[in-house]
């Protein structure tokens, strides 16, 4: 799937609708003398734009294929084209298709241009010039309808669409996006043309013309400017109620944490490089919007010109717009403007700005409705309590583990002295998600709080959720490899050395000094130390993190990917979690009645990773499909495990290794591959991540997870417009909740200890079959579920050579069992149990 913005593709839109009205009806027999074009090239640089003097189509046969290359189409033109192709043909499939996008292209047009509607001489003439494209649109909608049976006067978008409610943004983006299926040029069946003649002898067909691309004149002017900058800011719009709707389903428990900060951040790249596109087609002509303020003034002045209302009025001391403006001030954020650009100047080299809390007055956590000005003082408060703390990690130079876009450009704001829009809109959404998280009921921060021991903070705050939550994973995260080190302690692996639990070593430093301590709060009390004009700074507990949710999410999403990542590295080096699976499935299948427990924690694993990873293939079902498919999964030769191995040279190898190697029974999901290179290795680069994104989302699957037709069909992409991307790119996060949390270091432990069980407990069974020699070394645990395969094997043909028709299960694999069967009914849920209470919206994905 690609990402477009909803101009982009509305542009798109009518591209491909011109280009299918010119390649059709040439298709269908409609030429053009090549002296009628010349001529009409040279006025237009004459600058004639009223279509006058402009050359006859002529209908004719179609002697020779249009010229190959681009082919300019003039706007007068595209209603000839419509009437000569109805004209010759009712049959053609896509016409229907055709007729939807140019629809949704008219409305979206019109509803753009009449936002705010100016008639002053300027912009006359643009005005004029898109009411006339408008019409000829509308025109070849008619003609286009008439043609697929459907009377005029039901045909007509111009009355029907005042009666009717106008569908949103988002509806017609989705309507648009299906244009890439439906327009294909096609060949009339049914024109009249003289049959072609009977001979013996064919001439040899010419060589196939490369196709012709046609576009339309170009339609760049004042109208069209303005067109671009609402498209832009109307984007904005959708993507802010899209994020504030997905942090209030976090905070109502639908969603979790990561899922809503890692959209939330390509939230803001997307406002990054719709800047860089909107700035790079407006500055053309109009290099003095190149700024934010520049911009947002030409809104506010096109809706002041509307209302006939003086923008440089103000109604009360105090306010920053003309209150009569708020829609235009809404649109383009300019309360938060104003907000960053009043910090900037108090900014000065090798310090930090203080703001003493509660001088600007107190958040209001009641959750009540409040008037603009109300809102603005509360933006007020907010921010600039916020951005001190930015400027501190700026002048200490801490490099967090993660950084959100958000701080990322605040802190080259800093740098800069330069505002960038997408910012000003980034810290408009910053604020949204406070404010939603101060409306949350303060139910989930208790619940938090109860699992660490701790109150959480005040009624309502963010401190009770995204961070309580983030602290929730660092204490497990931290309690686990601790655990681990000492588990392992003494234990090395070939193809695991001691050194290599350095990277688990290095996970615990970094969970304890940015998650369990107050890493903010340590540099907040260096500083006060070294300034004597801040001996009376007010130190917060978590001040930093529990205002800033967004951060918190991505941390606990680079902290997830870092366990993940490790995780499942170890569990394919040591091989105590794949060899478990193959002993548990084995033990399953084989158990009397088929009533063997679930084991849901590698339930989990399996479905996570895939059974055809795991078991190469569909679970195996009898003794010899356990041992092959369990020795090419460990990478080791079945003779092994053959019974009766005492005569092999003590201290001699044991285990051969076959020549394909070990297999990777588990590996990182699929959205840890798309964010690792941004979220794991700093500084990431965002612009390699999005293109990645585009490819996790994309192509449609169906619901047994094969490519649809559609996304098969000529290789189409299929565009997306903002709020759908990250609707998708949200949805994907949130599925991949378990395998982003799944912890495989304890499974590991878990694993390991259940074969030091089944090494006791058998002990008789391998040193009757297999021999006194058959563990040389703790670290091959794993391998002795090969043994029992083998030795499942061995009574299997010996049931085959007495002709036991209805042979029993091996009573080692049975004894197995008893020992799989009772950690599961003691510990088979842990994990699963440990997900369901930490992450938020997992109940739903069951």
């Amino acid at each position: 799937m690609a990402f477009f913005s909803t101009y982009d593709l509305y542009k798109q839109g009518t591209a491909h609708v011109v280009q299918w009205l010119a390649a059709t009806a040439a298709a269908c027999g409609f030429t053009r003398d090549e002296e009628t074009n010349v001529q009409e090239k040279k006025k237009k640089k004459k600058g004639s734009s009223n279509g006058k003097g402009r050359g006859k189509a002529k209908s004719k046969q179609a002697s020779g294929a249009p010229l190959a290359g681009k082919q300019v189409v003039s706007i007068s033109d595209l209603p000839e084209l419509a009437s000569f192709i109805a004209q010759k043909t009712s049959n053609l499939e896509t016409l229907p298709g055709v007729v939807k996008v140019l629809k949704d292209v008219i409305l979206q047009r019109r509803q753009w241009s009449q936002v705010f509607t100016s008639q002053d001489q300027a912009t006359l003439n643009s005005n004029q010039r898109h009411a006339h494209f408008v019409g000829v649109l509308e025109k070849v909608y008619h003609l286009l309808q008439a043609a697929i049976g459907v009377p005029k006067d039901k045909s007509s978008i111009l009355d029907q669409d005042e009666k009717e409610e106008k569908p949103s943004n988002e509806t017609m983006a989705r309507d648009l996006s299906n244009l890439f299926a439906v327009l294909e040029v096609e060949e009339c069946a049914d024109i009249d043309q003289d049959p072609a003649p009977n001979t013996s002898t064919q001439a040899a067909a010419p060589p196939q013309r490369p196709p012709v691309t046609y576009e339309l004149e170009d339609d760049a002017d004042e109208e069209e400017i303005w067109i671009q900058i609402y498209a832009f800011f109307n984007d904005f719009i959708d993507v802010r109620n899209h994020v504030r709707k997905s942090w209030q389903d976090y905070a109502s428990g639908l969603l979790d944490l990561p899922s809503v900060a890692v959209t939330t951040n390509v939230a803001l790249e997307i406002l990054q490089r719709a800047e860089v596109e909107l700035k790079a087609a407006v500055s053309k002509n109009h290099q003095e919007l190149n700024k934010y303020e520049n911009i947002a003034m030409l809104v506010m002045l096109a809706e002041a010109h509307s209302l006939g209302v003086d923008p440089d009025v103000r109604h009360q001391e105090g306010d920053i717009i003309n209150m009569e403006l708020v829609k235009s001030a809404n649109l383009t954020c300019m309360s938060t403007y104003v907000l960053l650009s009043s910090f900037l100047p108090v900014l000065q080299a090798g310090s930090v700005p203080y703001m003493k809390p509660g001088f600007l007055g107190q958040l209001d956590l009641s959750g009540r409705p409040k008037s603009w000005r109300q809102q603005f003082d509360q933006d007020k408060i907010a921010l600039l309590e916020f951005l001190p703390d930015i400027c501190l990690l700026r002048y200490r130079g801490a490099e967090l583990p993660v950084t959100d876009e958000l701080s990322r450009g605040l802190l080259e704001m800093m740098s800069t002295k330069h505002i960038p829009i997408w910012l000003v809109l980034g810290c408009r959404l910053w604020l949204d998600i406070g404010q939603m998280m101060i409306d949350y009921n303060a139910a989930a921060a208790a619940a938090i709080g109860a699992q660490l021991g701790v109150t959480m903070g005040a009624k309502g705050s963010a401190t009770g959720i995204a961070l309580g939550q983030l602290r929730v994973t660092g204490a497990h995260v931290y309690k686990t490899l601790r655990d681990y080190l000492r588990f392992s302690e003494g234990m090395s692996l070939e193809t695991w050395p001691q050194q290599n639990d350095q990277v688990f070593r290095n996970i615990i430093s970094e969970t304890q000094e940015w998650i369990i301590q107050d890493f903010f709060a340590t540099m907040q009390t260096k500083y006060m130390k070294t300034h004597a004009s801040f001996q009376q700074m007010v130190v917060r507990p978590y001040s930093f993190l529990s205002r800033h949710p967004l951060l918190c999410g991505l941390m606990q999403f680079h902290l997830n990917m870092r366990m993940q990542e490790a995780g499942t590295t170890l569990a394919n080096a040591w091989g105590s979690l794949p060899a478990v699976m193959h002993l548990y499935n084995a033990v399953k299948q084989e158990s009397p009645g088929n009533d063997f427990p679930l084991w849901e924690d590698l339930e989990a694993v399996i479905r996570i990773q895939g059974k055809e990873r795991i078991f190469i293939g569909d679970y195996p079902k009898n003794a010899k499909e356990y041992l092959n498919r369990f020795c090419l999964l460990m990478g080791v030769s079945a003779t092994n495990f053959a019974i009766n191995r005492q005569e092999t040279t003590p201290g001699q190898a044991k285990l051969k290794a076959a020549k394909r190697g070990p297999r990777q029974a588990t590996d990182i999901s699929d959205v840890n591959r798309a964010f690792r290179d941004q979220y794991l290795f700093q500084p990431g680069r965002s612009d390699v991540t999005f293109h990645r994104v585009e490819k996790l989302l994309g192509p449609i699957k169906d619901s047994k997870g094969k490519n649809s037709q559609a996304s098969t069909k000529k290789s189409v992409t299929q565009p997306l417009t903002p709020v759908p991307f990250l609707s998708s790119l949200q949805d994907c996060v949130q599925a991949d909740i378990l395998a982003l949390n799944i912890n495989y270091v304890s499974l590991h432990m878990c694993c390991f200890d259940l074969l030091r069980d089944v090494h006791v407990k058998l002990d008789a069974y391998f040193k009757k079959y297999i021999g006194g020699e058959y563990l040389e070394k703790e670290n091959q645990l794993p391998f002795l579920v090969g043994y029992i395969f083998s030795i499942a094997v061995g009574s299997s043909r010996t049931a085959e050579a007495l002709k036991i028709s209805e042979p029993s299960t091996s009573s080692t694999l049975l004894s197995a069992g008893d020992v799989v069967k009772g950690y599961v009914e003691k510990e088979g849920s842990r994990e699963l149990n440990r997900v369901r209470n930490a992450c938020r919206g997992y109940d739903w994905l069951e």
